[in-house]
């Protein structure tokens, strides 16, 4: 592993942290019509049809800040080796007495 690799894992979570909830609100705009396309056949009324959509819309963007959480857990666990295997000791705050 090389500081290179340390500061790329940096950068990533930095801006997943920065745009991750307009990144997820655009992915999740952008499939629910899809899928309330596919879905709003099968229901008759207009206004179960807006509920699914509406309904369709927040699920996937709650599953996408869920997976964009987890790949950031995922960078930062990986920098937090990284940095410890180059010795870099772990930050501890002592309070003096």
């Amino acid at each position: 592993m090389t500081p290179g690799r340390m500061d790329s894992l940096a950068r990533r979570v930095r801006w997943l942290d920065r745009y991750r909830r307009w990144v997820a609100i655009g992915i999740a705009a952008a499939l629910a019509p899809a899928l309330w396309s596919t879905l709003a056949e099968s229901f008759i009324s207009i206004g179960f049809s807006v509920l699914l959509g509406t309904t369709l819309l927040v699920g996937l963007w709650l599953l996408l800040e869920v997976a964009f959480a987890y790949i950031a857990a995922v960078w930062e666990t990986e920098h937090n080796e990284i940095a410890s295997a180059n010795g870099l000791p772990r930050a501890v705050i002592r309070r003096r007495k």
